[in-house]
């Protein structure tokens, strides 16, 4: 394959499918009418891609099921996959599409964020070790905040909620909205350097 066609040709279509995209949510132009095209292309191309992803993991688990590797997993989640396509083929409202999902995947996800409790408890323990002034500062806000949220500590003194509210008012909102505008740059640096050719990770590879 040339290098026109590998690296040329696809830089060419996303600098201008992103162009019309980035006119189309500053400004009100005759382009607008492109930039919805594009995005029903977009949702089309997502869709094709979810198929290709079912066909991947379906090859993936049948050759495990074929190297007999924890087959009985694999034919766990193919069986349930196209059960589930199956009974939500004709439409997602349902009844028994609706019991199915409500009765599997809801309780497997209740079951999953359950687990990431523990998880997240024992990540804490290891982390509020006061082996610096910044852990010790991050354990202090921690006990402080855990602490202020129990209703126990209503019960000895009203100050605790107070410190707490505040606690995640000022210092804990900074710094969310910190890490928002970080990402928010971030953002704009990866799509500026996508469009304009630099970001080639897109293309697979080294984009050669």
């Amino acid at each position: 394959m040339s290098i026109f066609a590998k690296r040329t040709l696809p830089l060419a279509i996303t600098f201008v499918f992103g162009f019309f995209m980035v006119v189309d949510f500053f400004f009100s132009t005759p382009a607008s009418a492109i930039a919805a095209n594009v995005n029903r292309a977009f949702v089309v191309v997502a869709n094709f891609a979810v198929i290709t992803a079912i066909g991947t993991v379906t090859l993936m688990h049948i050759r495990k099921i074929q190297k007999k590797e924890e087959w009985y997993n694999s034919l766990a989640l193919l069986a349930v996959l196209y059960l589930t396509i199956a009974i939500g083929w004709s439409s997602a409202s349902d009844p028994t599409y609706l019991w199915w999902f409500n009765n599997l995947f809801v309780p497997l996800e209740t079951t999953v964020f359950c687990l990431l409790a523990f998880y997240i408890s024992s990540a804490s323990y290891r982390v509020f070790k006061a082996r610096s002034k910044e852990a010790a500062l991050l354990l202090i806000s921690a006990v402080l905040v855990m602490w202020g949220r129990a209703p126990i500590s209503a019960v000895i003194s009203e100050g605790f909620a107070a410190i707490a509210d505040w606690m995640m008012a000022v210092p804990n909102t900074a710094g969310m909205r910190g890490i928002v505008i970080g990402i928010g740059i971030g953002v704009i640096s990866i799509g500026i350097r996508t469009l304009l050719g630099i970001e080639r990770g897109h293309l697979g590879g080294k984009g050669e």
